[in-house]
This record gives C-alpha cells, structure tokens and sequence, in this order.
C-alpha cells in the first residue's frame, strides 16, 4: 500500500482511497442521492468487495464487469477490482443487448455486477454465449443463482492475500462507443492510468475540496478520468447523477457548490435553453469541460450569454484517455480550440507522408503520451492507427504557434465519391441552413460492393420534401457532393456523451 503520493509509486485509484481514508476519513468521498459516504465508508466497502471477490477465486487477469448506472455501488466495485489486481469492466448501462452479448462473449468476465433491471438480459445472454459460471451480483438485490449487493459488503470467512501487479499488467478494459462500427476492446494498464491522473490534475490543479458533478457515465473514459479518478487523486468530493436532468443538474449545482463539472456540448446546449422559475445560481463553477463530441460557436455563445461562464474543451480517446484541456485565459478567441497538452503529453499534426505539419497547418492528428494504451488484439488496426510510438484516433486538426490543438474533422468520415473525397461536415453546415432543417447527418453508404454515395439523414421543423434539400444544395456545391439519399428522421440516436451514433443511420 502506498503512503505517500510523492514516491510516485505506480498506484491505483483504490490506494488514493486508502490514502484519504487514513488522513482524512470524514471527508465526504461521494454523494449519491441521499447517500453521503464518507472515504473511511468508501474503503470498508472497497475492501468487503474485493475480499469477496478473492474468496471467489477472481484472479490477477480475470475481469469483473459491471452493468450499472453512475451510482456508488458502481464506483465501490470498480475500486474494489482494482485492489485485488483484476480487471475492471464497465459497461454502459445504455447498451443494447448485442452489445452487451458482444462485450461479454469477448472477454468472458468472471463476476458481473447487474442492476435488477438488466438481470433478465444477462441471462439470455448467459444462456447464449455459455456462462453459467459467471459470479452474478444483483444491484441492490436479486434471487437465486444471483447473488445480491449486501452479500458482498459482508466480511468473508477466508481471506486471500491481495495480489500486488505490476504496472503494466492491465487493470481496465474498455470498449470504444462504437459510433461508426463494431465496438473494440481497449486494454489500459495501472501505469496508465496513474499517468493520466497525475497529469490532469496537475494541469487543472485539483484540490480536496474541489465538488465534482458527474452525469457523463463513469462506464466512460472521459466520465472516469475527469470524474471519479480526478476527485479520488485529489480526495475530493464526486456528485453523481443517474443520467442527466436538466433541472436536476442546476439545482445540484447550486445546493452542492459544485466546482468542476465534466460534460458535453449537448447537455450544455440543453442548459443554455432551459427555463428556470428563478435563475440558477452557477458562480461555484470554476471549471466546466466538455468531450466526446465538437463545441458549436452557438452553443458556446448561448451558455456564456446565459450564465457568465465558459465552456473549456477537451479532447481524447478511449485509446489515450484525456489528452488535452482549453485553459487558456482568452476564452472567446480561442473557444474552438481544446486547449494545449497536459503536462508531459505530446499532440502534433502530420502529412500523409508522416512529416510534422507546422504551426497552423491542418493535417493527421498524432498523440503520444504515458497514458496510452499498448495497442488492440488485432495486428491490422494497430499498423493503422499506431505509428512512430503515435496514436492517430482519425482526427484532423492543427497546433498553432502557442501550442493549442484544434480539431477540424474526421479523416475517417471523408466519403469517396469516385476518387472525389467529400467532407460531411460541409454539407451538415449546408443542408443545416436550410430554413426547414433542425439538424443533420451526413455519411457515406457503400453500394455494389465498393461504390460510396452520399447520404443525408435529416431532422426537419416541419413537412419538407427530399427535392427541396436537393434543390438548397445544388449549385452551391460541385455535383458529385449532392446527396443521392434523403432520410427523414424524429431525432439522430447518441450515445450518452453526444456523440451521433453513424452506425445506426447506415
């Protein structure tokens, strides 16, 4: 167990608990509806948990998922596999059930921690991918063969010794969101993810009575990192939230005196809109960020105007966690930008031919850094995506002479119109402005076999015909950039963070 954080052991974030339990054991580690728990309560559960989770012969390797809303049963479990050296794997309670099939088949967890309401998918899946000997846990309680919640807060009547890992054994699993195919397996190691804590709270300096409000999912990487690792880093206190509600989340913030509160553009674009019987009071924040999807000028705009506060992205992957943060000081010059690197960490721009593009230029956005995972299963993505020690996640951007990072686009969005390259967001900003539009999605949909066209997914005001999109664009843009298909749609399905979900407009 580690006593002191500048020997700068390689810890985890169940050692930041044990830390703050022993220095300050009344401080309120998380607040989940009415339930204040304070970091002594914290770490006797993490260890009740991670005992049971010996006793049941989960081993240095094995992973233990969950299936659970932001909650702290959740954030006890994962905290509890991580001090008994086993493999977290959260799994975002919105999933359907392919792809918690998916996730499960493919990493055939040990213990799975289940609310009641996904109980009965768990069996059927159970039943399909043949694991009857997965450890069952209902969240709070279940029937048999399940066990429920309060079992595991029980001492056991045997103890294994905790098993001590290296730092580079894996202690996470994730799966990426999947938005435009099939989810992947990322692998990060305890060393990586003491290095990304490290390095944000350092860049952001976290202190232990910093309140941070977190209704992105903690099954996340973005929701882990900036939430439930960087308050247990600083020994501060984590508000959670369920899911987001707007009237909610505002009434928190002022009874909490939140101060750091990580979100996405969608959810600040529904605050900036939401009428209140009397103003919410939002002076507290120091630090509002937003991930997991592109900052609009309006939105910025709206949420500033409306509470005097602005909006910092940030940007990273599943494969890096957290890699940048706009702190700059002048907010409104710099407010497309998602900031400068965390400290030690390496973001650049590159040509096609691999050579490092100069401030201002637009190219191939390459990230090295100590948190970055070690690569995927398969060998083919790893040549694509890893080169030169560099993680390209697919994004397009720049660094200027400063050092911040902007993000253009998606080089893997690009559709290719018979050697044509078409970006979609030129026709979203086009078909957008269309005075019957709402919002818009554009992609490539591959016909016979290789032949892509463009398509057009579209959430109008009112009653609008696909001749009249077609009719808007043409002449604004070459031919071969005008949409073939026009699809009318209520709404375009997200993931909880924002983020469109491509996958399921094909």
């Amino acid at each position: 167990m580690i006593t002191d954080k500048k020997t700068m052991i390689v810890e985890t974030p169940a050692d930041w608990v044990a830390i703050h339990a022993r220095s300050t054991p009344d401080q309120v580690a998380i607040v989940d509806g009415e339930s204040r728990i304070s970091y002594a309560e914290l770490d006797k559960f993490v260890t009740q948990i991670s005992n049971n989770l010996q006793v049941a012969n989960v081993n240095v390797g094995d992973a233990v998922a969950t299936l659970l809303p932001n909650s702290w049963e959740m954030v006890a479990v994962l905290l509890a596999t991580f001090r008994c050296g086993a493999v977290a794997l959260p799994m975002n309670s919105h999933y359907r059930e392919s792809e918690i099939e998916h996730i499960i088949r493919s990493s055939r967890p040990k213990a799975l921690f289940a609310s009641v309401t996904h109980i009965p998918i768990v069996e059927k899946i159970v039943g399909n991918v043949g694991g009857d000997n997965l450890v069952r846990v209902g969240v709070p309680k279940a029937d048999a063969p399940w066990l429920s919640f309060d079992d595991y807060l029980r001492e056991p009547e045997q103890i294994r010794p905790l098993q001590d890992t290296d730092g580079s054994v894996p202690i996470l699993w994730l799966y990426s969101s999947g938005s435009t195919g099939g989810a992947k397996k990322i692998s990060r190691s305890r060393r990586q993810l003491f290095a990304e804590s490290v390095a944000f709270n350092a860049t952001v300096a976290t202190r232990a009575d910093d309140i941070f409000l977190c209704s992105v999912p903690l099954s996340h990487a973005y929701g882990m990192c900036v939430g439930l690792f960087a308050a247990m880093y600083a020994g501060a206190t984590l508000v959670l939230h369920k899911q987001f509600d707007r009237r909610q989340f505002l009434a928190t913030v002022e009874t909490e005196r939140v101060t750091i509160v990580p979100a996405s553009p969608f959810m600040m674009q529904i605050l900036a809109e939401t009428k209140m019987a009397h103003e919410p009071d939002l002076s507290s924040i120091r630090l509002c960020l937003t991930g997991g999807a592109p900052l609009a000028r309006q939105t910025f705009d709206a949420f500033q105007d409306r509470y005097q506060l602005s909006i910092r992205q940030a940007f990273g992957s599943t494969e890096t966690g957290l890699v940048t943060i706009n702190l700059a000081k002048d907010t409104d010059a710099t407010w497309s930008s998602v900031g400068a690197p965390l400290q030690g960490y390496d973001v650049a721009a590159f040509d096609a031919e691999g050579r490092l593009q100069p401030p201002g230029r637009e190219g191939a956005i390459g990230i090295k850094s100590p948190s970055m995972f070690d690569g995927y299963d398969n060998e083919e993505l790893n040549q694509t995506a890893i080169k030169g020690g560099r993680f390209f996640p697919g994004d397009r951007g720049k660094v200027d002479a400063e050092g911040r990072v902007y993000i253009t686009g998606r080089d893997t969005l690009f559709i290719n119109i018979a050697g044509n390259k078409v970006d979609p967001a030129e026709l979203e900003l086009l078909i957008g402005a269309h005075p019957k539009v709402t919002e818009c999605v554009v992609l490539g949909i591959t016909q016979r076999g290789t032949e892509e066209i463009v398509k057009a997914v579209v959430v109008a005001k009112e009653a609008c015909e696909p001749s009249e999109i077609v009719e808007f664009c043409r002449g604004k843009i070459a031919d071969y950039k005008l949409p073939r298909i026009i699809e009318f749609r209520d709404e375009i399905p997200r993931n909880p963070l924002g983020k469109v979900l491509r996958k399921y407009l094909q």
